[in-house]
This record gives C-alpha cells, structure tokens and sequence, in this order.
C-alpha cells in the first residue's frame, strides 16, 4: 500500500493534532482548508484556546471513532502527553507526524523508513543528499531507543511501517523493529558492525564497554556528583583497572597519556579482532564494510588523508544504499557534506565524541585527530571543547565516583 492510500484513508477519519506550538500553528494554517481538524495539549490549563478549534480531552480520545492523531509537538512534549496519560494511547494505532503526513499531501508515492542509532542518522543525513531523492521519497528516521521506550512513538512508526516501500535496520537480536518492518517489501539490514564497532575496537583501542553505571538508583547520585553523565556513554576499561590498583587521578591519567602506552602487537591484534567480529557481523547484512575497511586499512588512506573516517564510511554506505533503493547516484564530491560535522551542530553526534589515546594515534599515523584536539565535553549546563588529559582527568573522577558508589551499594546489600 502506498503512503497516497495512506492519505486517502486519513481523509475518512478524524484528524487531531496534538501539540499548540510554532509548529502546530503552521501546520493548522496550511492544512485547515483540506481537512477538519481538532487538537489536544498536555499544557491543559495554558492552551484553553488554539486557532479557534475544538479541544479535544485527552481521555476523550477511545470515545471518537476512527481517530488519527497527528503529533505536532517535541519529543519532551509527546513524553509528557504519555505519562500524564498513564500510557493511554495504547488502544490507538494510528499516528503520524506533521512532517510526513505534509509531504503525503504533496502526492509522495514512497515511503524509506530508517531506524537505527546515530550511524545510522548519519546515513539518513548523507541520503538527504542525494540529487532529488526527496522529490520521490518521504525520508524518515527514528532512533531506536525512541521506538523501544516510547509507546507513542513505537505505534506510530508501526502505522507507517504499513505504507513504507523500504526500511533500513540494525542487524540485532533484540531489535524490536523488525516486528513492524515484515510486511515491508524491501529490507535493507544493517549489520551491527557498520561504524559502532570500528570506534573502540581500531581507533579508541581502550577496551570500551557499556556505560559503567548501569544502576539507575546510582546514575541518580552519580549525576548529582559530577553534574550529568551524558558524556560519559561508554566504560575504558583502561582507567577502571588502573584505579583498582590505587592510582590516583592524575597518575592514570600520566600513564594513559603515554605514547608507548600500548604495544604495537597489542593494536595490531584488536585489528584483527575487530576484522573477524565484522567478519562475523556482516553475515546476512545488506550493507557491509568489512572489506572496505581492510582495503582502506591496507592503503593507510582511511587513516591518513585527514578525513574523519567515519564520515568516510557513511558515505561509502550511503553510496550501496543508494545503489539498494535502484537510485542512480551523482554526488559531486562538493556536495559531500561533512556529516558528522553537520550532525555535530544538531547535537545529534559528536564530531570528537571520545578522546584518542596518543599511542592509538601514534600507532595508526591518525590525521584527522593530533596532539592539539579538542574534544567534546557535554553536560546538562554547558558544552566545553577539551584536550585529551583535561577530559581524561573529567572522565577519571567519573569512574572513581562510579566505583566509590558500587561499593558502597555492594556492601549495603550485606
């Protein structure tokens, strides 16, 4: 079924749109001649009154036959509208967003629904590039912590997995998406090595696990010790070891600073480690990048010619995804944004997200990271641009008040 058919049984049902914003404003003016619309607000008491339309009561909403709802409204405000809701909208299956349900309006035929983290929203971006890409086709992307924690979200991205001719998904065994994505006609996997693993595995090299603090209770008085761990997503275990041998700060933070901290051999084998968990990964995935790596990898030109690497490699996939969807590709090598500078501007990656230690940079001869980098420190109040020991001295009282917390937690429960 095609997002047209889509709009045509929207037409049939009742449109109300949730949110009174900016947005929702300019979606009523444009729209209120092609269609009756109604709205909804989790400000109850501020938006008594919106455009002159009817208010609709959340909690009215099961009573009203055939309802499609049309979310106008940020990611905090739909969370919001979901508790004060006590998760009422689970007896509603339709959903759309202003965006896409617009772009139907204007007699787009195909729908590319992408879900996935935040390489696969730097695909999204490369995608956008495309010469007239989106003069054929609604573009969309959902991040997929979004889709698993949010009912709202996960509903609605299931009401257009109905209509979408493609989708693009991580290759993982848990990865709920693929529930909605079976009916779709072209599928194009991810395998789950695709950029997440070359990070830690070649260029961080520090044995990255997952966040360190995994207790909520305690992430909540780690937050009030060291401001937000937002930046702090992933676990070196480099420094949770030294610390364990009573280091001090600044003594780790010395020793990791090193430029003969690891052994040539040492780099060499998470190399060949990291080659044959792709090799692994790539089984069964649509788009793969084993090979490219090892190719580039062999020539130094991956590591060398001073381009952000992983910008690299998002275009070489948004290249074979291109390819996937039978769109003949002509990208001018101006037109090849940086995309995960621009990502970086719209705080949805980070450009220098995780420092690089010297003797990974040595080892490889890295050229788009040196001595003088600065890296991005983000909190709740600000964004601070620091060089590697400074964010490294940050990072290492994290993990100290990270294991400080896990003890006492441990020695409580006895």
């Amino acid at each position: 079924m095609s997002v047209f058919d889509m709009v045509e049984q929207i037409y049939d049902k009742n449109i109300v749109i949730f949110g009174t914003g900016e947005v929702a404003k300019k979606f009523y003016y444009r729209n209120k001649d092609k269609i009756n619309i109604r709205y909804f607000t989790s400000n109850w008491d501020q938006e008594a009154e919106f455009c002159g339309l009817e208010r609709v009561e959340p909690i009215d909403l099961k009573s009203i036959r055939d309802v499609y709802i049309i979310v106008c409204a940020s990611k905090i405000g739909t969370c919001v509208i979901e508790n004060q809701l006590s998760l009422q909208f689970s007896y509603i299956t339709q959903f759309s967003d202003h965006e896409i349900f617009e772009q139907m309006l204007l007699g787009k035929r195909r729908l590319l629904l992408i879900t996935g983290l935040c390489h696969q929203q730097l695909l999204f971006e490369g995608l956008k590039c495309v010469r007239d890409i989106e003069q054929e086709y609604i573009l969309t992307f959902y991040w997929y912590g979004d889709i698993k924690n949010n009912v709202l979200l996960k509903k609605k991205v299931f009401e257009l997995s109905k209509y979408a001719e493609f989708a693009i998904a991580l290759k993982t065994g848990i990865n709920e998406f693929y529930d909605y994505i079976s009916s779709i006609p072209k599928k194009i996997i991810f395998s789950n090595s695709c950029l997440q693993a070359i990070y830690p595995q070649i260029v961080w090299g520090q044995g990255i696990g997952n966040t360190y603090l995994e207790n909520p209770i305690l992430r909540k008085k780690l937050r009030k010790r060291v401001e937000d761990v937002r930046v702090f997503r992933y676990t070196d275990r480099n420094v949770v070891k030294l610390l364990q041998q009573g280091f001090s700060n600044e003594q780790v933070v010395k020793e990791i600073s090193r430029k003969d901290f690891y052994a040539n051999d040492t780099l060499s084998y998470e190399y060949d480690k990291m080659i044959h968990y792709n090799r692994n990964a790539d089984l069964g995935a649509d788009i793969a990048l084993t090979d490219y790596i090892i190719e580039n990898y062999a020539k130094h030109k991956l590591f060398l010619d001073g381009e952000h690497f992983s910008n690299q490699l998002a275009w070489k996939i948004v290249l074979d995804t291109a390819k996937l969807i039978d769109k003949n590709i002509n990208i001018p090598e101006q037109e090849k944004i940086d995309l995960i500078h621009t990502l970086t501007q719209k705080d949805a990656v980070w450009e220098y997200e995780c420092p690089v230690y010297p003797s990974v940079r040595e080892f490889f001869g890295l050229k788009w990271v040196n001595e003088n980098t600065k890296y991005k420190f983000v909190n709740l109040y600000r964004t601070r641009e620091l060089g590697f020991e400074d964010f490294m001295m940050q990072y290492t009282e994290y993990i100290r008040c990270a294991l400080d917390l896990i003890k006492c937690w441990k020695d409580s429960a006895y």
